[in-house]
């Protein structure tokens, strides 16, 4: 009895800790240290001097506990980015309209802190997976439905984030976006631009909502074939299955989203969606506009060189989707037995470039100071003359900064073998070594879905086959690894480049510009794109029907543009072929064995901060 008494008293006072740090982090991040946390049965809310959170459970394990913290990350999120005079100078009257401007404000502050904290990020998504995950009881017309308001709030935070909606709401977001994008997809891409700026950042949410147009009619029920674009007919054929739009009542739905408004904004209940393992796309629209976040004028001085047929079929996917769990073992125990092979000699160079970073980010002292910490190694001096000033010491600030690299490596079929090999494991050592540097590393692929077109070419020949109809394949970019992901979480997905029908051809351009606006998006104060690559852009299916060069000429303008930001140093290794015709900072070695010590000699030089173009890129940079 007394055993059962100790073990209730040890668990109720596990969950008042719980409680009470979670209450110390809200008040911590929102920057309000006399905010009242209160825990109850109601859902997350705010009120003039209190937040509310739901209370939690004796069986709280760790995904119920990471979406509490992110009931209490958004609150204080809200708290600490929101200015209410502000929001009160733009919010609209009508209800639809005023929910999505509220939930397109609560993705702003959400989107702060998840591009700022990696913990924040993780635990926003476990949350936001949480309030859209289907259950079993409901019916099915119930789980399709998905009210407009949760979708402007998951395609601003897909925008501003880069991060994919939850898995079992992709297929409706899939469905709604051509819609979407169609009415206001420019200024989806803005978002981001105008996060810090609540102000610019609500005109630009009213503008939004002034051109999505909401009609009486768009808020009545509607199947796939009602909506008002083509485009979205023909976004839906590529899945076999058929999907009504149903329940959808934008005017009197409540929001999964919207709950920290004010006290009385209680959402009533979530619209439950069926989970379905489909691959994640990002919005397709974002390739033909994704020079957005470049800038305009260098896009429109080019747009009559470079055109794309469509964007229907473009696919930006997690490298864990395209292959079952079992095949990425597989392929994950082939990587590892390579790396055992070499990892003798990048080991080597990975523990050399190890030993420079740690040498750099280590700290350093000034001495014989008037004034600072006591220098304890001049105890002597004080004792034998205490009014001698010059005994106390500073630690020198190190001028290594926050850093990101991102790996965007050539999945061609040219790539086949060793030197997509040595790409993986070449990736798979420097993450790790990057890693106990603190610094983030992201690794991405670029290929495309099909060979000869794909359906973006069929589309054409059903068109008639116009005259140059520009970029005509269907292009797959692959993400292997985020930044914010850690290595031991993605490791697997690094095997999936060793499964040969995954390499088919190479549209450069676009890749570079994808990887760029991944990178400017980032925090970090210094970021670095490598590009690994063994060749020009090939796609016969574009090159067939365009003038000569075509993906050539567009790559050379992208490389010129982004050589000539301050905001990202680009860096090319070419296996076999001589990339510094293109390139400004460029190596081509001959054997694809040779790729590790490229990229270790390159990022020695990069952090080298007594060599010539670190301190003029620095200097552009601080300008």
């Amino acid at each position: 009895m007394n055993v059962k008494k100790s073990s209730i008293h040890s668990n109720n006072q596990a969950l008042e800790d719980i409680k009470t740090s979670i209450a110390a982090c809200l008040r911590a991040m929102s920057a309000k240290i006399n905010l009242t946390v209160i825990y109850g049965v109601q859902p997350a809310l705010i009120s003039s001097s209190s937040a509310y959170l739901p209370l939690p459970t004796k069986q709280l394990n760790s995904d119920a506990l990471a979406h509490l913290r992110g009931e209490a990350d958004s609150i204080a999120l809200r708290l600490k980015h929101h200015n209410k005079e502000i929001h009160a100078r733009y919010v609209p009257k009508r209800q639809i309209e005023r929910k999505i401007f509220e939930a397109m404000e609560q993705a702003r502050s959400d989107a702060i802190g998840a591009l700022r904290m990696v913990g924040v990020a993780h635990n926003l998504s476990i949350k936001l997976n949480n309030n859209f995950k289907s259950k079993d009881g409901l019916d099915r017309a119930k789980k399709k439905a998905l009210s407009l308001v949760d979708v402007m709030y998951l395609m601003a935070w897909e925008s501003i984030t880069g991060e994919l909606p939850p898995k079992c709401v992709q297929e409706l977001i899939d469905i709604w976006r051509p819609w979407v994008y169609n009415k206001v997809g420019n200024n989806l891409k803005k978002l981001i631009l105008n996060i810090e700026n609540q102000n610019v950042f609500a005109q630009l949410v009213c503008q939004i909502i002034t051109d999505l147009d909401l009609e009486p009619d768009i808020c009545k029920e509607k199947t796939i074939d009602e909506y008002p674009t083509t485009t979205s007919s023909e976004y839906c054929n590529r899945s076999s299955k058929s999907y009504d739009i149903t329940n959808i009542q934008a005017q009197t739905a409540d929001s999964n989203i919207i709950k920290y408004i004010e006290i009385t904004s209680h959402p009533t209940g979530y619209d439950e969606i069926k989970k379905e393992e489909n691959i994640k796309l990002l919005p397709a629209a974002s390739y033909s506009a994704s020079y957005s976040k470049l800038n305009k004028a260098h896009i429109a001085k080019h747009k009559k060189h470079y055109s794309i047929y469509t964007t229907a079929y473009d696919q930006v996917v997690q490298a864990k989707n395209l292959s079952t769990t079992e095949e990425l073992t597989n392929l994950r125990v082939r990587l590892d037995q390579q790396v055992n092979h070499l990892q003798r000699f990048i080991g080597k160079l990975a523990n050399r470039l190890q030993r420079y970073l740690m040498a750099q980010q280590s700290c350093s002292w000034e001495v014989d100071l008037d004034n600072g910490i006591l220098d304890t190694s001049r105890l002597s001096r004080v004792i034998a003359s205490p009014l001698y000033p010059q005994s106390y010491k500073n630690e020198k600030k190190t001028s290594f900064r926050d850093t990101v690299i991102i790996l965007l490596i050539d999945n061609s079929g040219s790539m086949r073998g060793r030197p997509i090999t040595i790409s993986a494991i070449t990736a798979d050592i420097l993450t790790r070594t990057l890693e106990r540097c603190y610094v983030k590393v992201e690794i991405l692929g670029f290929t495309t879905i099909d060979w000869n077109g794909g359906s973006a070419r069929k589309r054409w020949i059903a068109s008639g086959s116009p005259q140059q109809p520009g970029r005509l394949n269907d292009l797959r970019h692959i993400i292997y690894k985020s930044a914010n992901l850690p290595w031991r979480l993605s490791r697997k997905s690094l095997g999936l480049m060793l499964r040969e029908d995954i390499l088919k051809e190479n549209i450069d351009g676009e890749a570079l510009i994808w990887a760029y606006n991944r990178i400017i998006s980032r925090p970090e104060e210094r970021r670095i794109l490598i590009v690994i690559s063994d060749g020009t852009p090939v796609d016969d299916s574009t090159s067939s029907v365009n003038p000569p060069n075509y993906l050539e000429e567009h790559l050379r303008k992208i490389i010129k543009y982004i050589e000539s930001s301050s905001f990202v140093e680009l860096v090319a290794i070419g296996i076999g072929y001589d990339v510094t015709q293109y390139y400004r900072c460029a190596t081509t070695i001959v054997d694809a064995e040779q790729l590790g010590d490229a990229i270790m000699k390159h990022l020695i030089l990069l952090f080298n901060q007594n060599n010539k173009a670190y301190r003029l890129m620095d200097s552009m940079r601080k300008k």
